[in-house]
């Protein structure tokens, strides 16, 4: 009960803290747009892009090893905390250096002096941000998400409230990336603080040796996960650029913008089970294939609705959220709101297997759909526009998924489909009945949706999909004593 309490605290800090991380960079584009106008907006975006590729580079794949090293062995907390500090504080260094010399570069070929200002003072939160996530990787092997979550919310108040008083005060986009600079400080201010009150290198503590170069080689395949990552979410539209009309790309990056919430949702959740997937795998074999049939149950029982009654309102959503003129936005949607359950199965695969040291494999399962993705998306999108570029979405969901499925076979991982498949099917029912029942009233849709929600839990319950037990569990969970770390 104390390992499910640890659940669902990681999981709802996650869940809560990517919708206000979503909704502070929302605000914090269209402060911008706003006030100092779309080419001041699209010069943010590319200094944010090239920001977030370096972290990227900086990590070099240590969290996840990380995680996966410590959980359940917090004598080990310390030695590595200090090899990620060092060399991620060394590579961030590296990086600005680079970017520093990138914006001397450009200084040369005439590029404007506002992106090579906006490129240096970007980069200054490179250090900043190595140390801050030395220190949330052991937040996270501590199954402590709830410190990473208040970290990042005090960080995006910051944002906030400084770019609103810059931009009153008439300042211009540098002066905003200062102010990244600043919540930056603020996260990683907090972030330590907590890391010192919360005892987290308690004795005893061992050393071990970590050489640089075996350390880095051990985190290359995890590096390679979160890169892939990256690409598969940005890939899609860098690619229709090169081909689409304005009028297809419009569409579907309003669609994508949309389902990109519900997948950086499902990819929170998966992230809030690693650490504790990570430990009972060693500890507790039993309690792991438990929390692994739950957590794919409850994910399908909240993905597989909303995807289906999601299709059932996606005119009235894009309507309301872009206004009149988005009405080609509909059908994509409709359709790529599919991606999301299928991403669930996706990220199940490729998290049992880090789990199961495995790094190379979850690789090979996150390359699958990125390949899919490129491979699809430029003959399906000429033949049927933003809605084939959709089905190319959702095809390449398809993919990885089976990947995943076969590669846990290939490495003999229990993949225990009588304990998943049977819910996940009454769940798959459930949401299907539920939107064709709500789709029959001749009543608006956010009505419908309503009823729909309503149809759902009542089919679900009919179904199985969800039982009294499952409720009674959750409760006992939120009642557990806290545990100790």
């Amino acid at each position: 009960m104390a390992t499910g309490r640890r659940v669902i605290m990681n999981t709802g800090a996650l869940a809560v803290g990517s919708f206000w991380r979503i909704g502070a960079a929302f605000l914090v584009q269209v402060l911008i747009a706003r006030k100092l106008g779309v080419a001041a907006l699209g010069a943010y975006a590319v200094t944010l892009a090239w920001i977030n590729v370096a972290q990227i580079i900086i990590e070099a794949g240590l969290p996840t090893l990380i995680v996966l090293e410590v959980s359940g062995r917090p004598q080990l907390r310390r030695a590595w905390f200090w090899r990620a500090l060092t060399l991620q504080l060394t590579l961030s260094l590296l990086v600005w250096a680079t970017l520093a010399a990138l914006a001397l570069l450009g200084q040369r070929l005439g590029a404007p002096a506002q992106y090579r200002a906006l490129l240096l003072v970007g980069s200054a939160t490179l250090p900043l941000y190595a140390i801050f996530s030395a220190v949330a990787s052991i937040f996270e092997a501590s199954e402590r998400m709830e410190r990473i979550f208040a970290a990042e919310a005090l960080s995006n108040v910051v944002l906030l409230v400084g770019v609103g008083l810059a931009l009153w005060l008439g300042q211009g986009v540098v002066a905003v990336l200062w102010v990244t600079v600043l919540a930056q400080s603020a996260a990683l201010g907090l972030a330590l603080l907590l890391l010192w009150r919360g005892r987290s290198f308690a004795a005893p503590q061992r050393s071990v040796a970590l050489p640089w170069r075996a350390t880095l080689r051990r985190a290359a395949p995890f590096f390679g996960l979160s890169l892939t990552d990256v690409l598969q979410q940005r890939s899609d539209l860098l690619l229709l650029s090169l081909f689409a009309t304005p009028l297809v790309i419009g569409a579907y990056s309003a669609a994508n913008s949309i389902v990109r919430v519900g997948i950086k949702l499902v990819s929170a959740y998966w992230r809030a089970l690693y650490p504790t997937l990570a430990r009972l795998n060693d500890s507790a074999p039993a309690a792991f294939a438990r929390l692994d049939g739950l957590a794919l149950r409850f994910g399908a029982a909240l993905a597989l609705p909303a995807a289906a009654l999601g299709t059932l309102v996606s005119g009235g959503l894009v309507s309301l959220l872009f206004g009149e003129g988005y009405g080609a936005t509909a059908l994509p949607l409709a359709l790529l709101l599919w991606s999301a359950p299928l991403y669930l199965w996706e990220q199940r695969a490729v998290v049992l297997l880090a789990v199961a040291r495995r790094p190379r494999s979850a690789l090979v399962v996150a390359l699958s759909q990125l390949a899919a993705l490129l491979l699809c998306l430029p003959p399906l999108t000429m033949a049927w526009g933003a809605a084939g570029a959709a089905l190319a979405g959702v095809f390449s969901g398809l993919v990885g998924a089976l990947c995943g499925v076969w590669m846990m076979a290939r490495a003999k991982l229990p993949l225990r489909l009588e304990s998943v498949l049977r819910p996940t099917f009454a769940a798959v029912a459930a949401a299907l009945a539920a939107a064709a029942a709500a789709a029959l009233l001749p009543i608006a849709w956010p009505l419908q949706m309503a009823a729909g929600i309503v149809a759902y839990m009542a089919a679900g319950w009919l179904l199985s999909a969800f039982t009294l037990s499952d409720w009674t569990l959750m409760r006992q969970a939120m009642r557990a004593p806290r545990t100790n770390s």
